[in-house]
């Protein structure tokens, strides 16, 4: 009975060493976030006046908040935006050739937005796992550094030369193929867009609106939607 006793005792300190092995491994994995770490996500559409692909746009901002402590609205954030758009600023559809484009920040982009008078709408801030804003950041260089180029309607020259607004935004995730937003542009797009990084999504159903403060928006005409509602019904 003794010796069972010891081999049981030494089975359960084996167990524990394991966990505690895998639990270490886990902690070490590339995209694990450090306490003290939360990661936003908040995507956004402008529809101009004129109901036109032209004068619509998707773009994104990707946030990182670091701070100690319970009160996260506390902690100190940092914010990247993909927003591409052609440098020229002339958006042409029939352009046929891939154009050299500008990855706007979000306050160029806004006021590009109201330039046109156009509708913002915003889906988030959603609170993001840690991967999906490591990727953005690989997407956001890689459209800064040059590598590719702007084109409205992008068939066979994405995700290699070209892309479109909708597209910069969504092959920061391209597991599961490239989204095909099919016709839709403006709101309509940029609901596809979010509804894509939902796996990534800690609770879609949670709006941080502190974040959404935090990047300096409150009291702008920026309509926050919700998810299960098309956007042609509104």
């Amino acid at each position: 009975m003794q010796g069972a006793r010891q081999s049981g005792q030494a089975r359960k300190a084996r167990s524990r060493a394991t966990a505690a092995v895998v639990a270490l491994a886990l902690a070490l994995l590339p995209g694990a976030a450090r306490a003290g770490e939360l990661y936003f996500a908040v995507v956004f559409a402008s529809q101009g006046e004129l109901d036109l692909p032209r004068y619509a746009h998707t773009f994104a901002t990707f946030i990182k908040a670091t701070g100690e402590g319970p009160n996260a609205d506390r902690y100190a954030v940092e914010a990247h935006t993909i927003s591409w758009s052609p440098a020229s600023g002339d958006v042409r559809i029939a352009r046929f050739w891939p154009e050299r484009g500008t990855n706007l920040d979000l306050a160029s982009t806004l006021r590009w937005a109201r330039s046109l008078d156009a509708r913002v709408s915003r889906w988030g801030p959603f609170q993001v796992r840690k991967e999906l804003y490591d990727r953005a950041l690989v997407q956001i260089a890689r459209l800064e550094s040059g590598a590719l180029g702007y084109k409205a309607l992008d068939v066979g020259q994405r995700p290699r030369y070209a892309s479109n607004c909708i597209h910069a935004v969504s092959d920061v995730d391209t597991d599961g193929g490239l989204l095909d937003t099919g016709p839709h542009y403006g709101e309509e797009a940029s609901y596809l867009v979010a509804y894509h990084f939902r796996r990534w999504t800690i609770d879609p159903c949670r709006v941080h609106e502190w974040v959404y403060d935090r990047l300096g928006l409150r009291g702008l005409p920026i309509q926050p939607r919700t998810w299960g509602r098309a956007p042609a019904a509104w």
